[in-house]
């Protein structure tokens, strides 16, 4: 039982499509490390803006609110 092709290029087709298959193989392992690769980012990104709005809470509590007083040109006071 000869399983060849018709023109004799069996091992070639075979060996083509072994390429093929290993090629999309690392296509996809590489893609794979890319979207690992941004994931990290996107929680090194997510824990920074975390701190940044602790911080600026921290901030703000030492703070100490102050209330202004306006007085218009005909002496009439406005408190914000």
């Amino acid at each position: 039982m000869n399983r060849s092709a018709p023109n004799g290029n069996s091992s070639t087709a075979v060996s083509a499509g072994i390429t093929s298959a290993m090629l999309n193989y690392y296509v996809y392992e590489d893609l794979v490390f890319h979207v690992q690769a941004i994931q990290l980012q996107m929680i090194e990104i997510a824990k920074f803006i975390d701190d940044q709005a602790k911080n600026d809470q921290k901030t703000r509590m030492k703070l100490k609110s102050r209330s202004l007083t306006f007085v218009d040109p005909y002496g009439n006071p406005t408190t914000n």
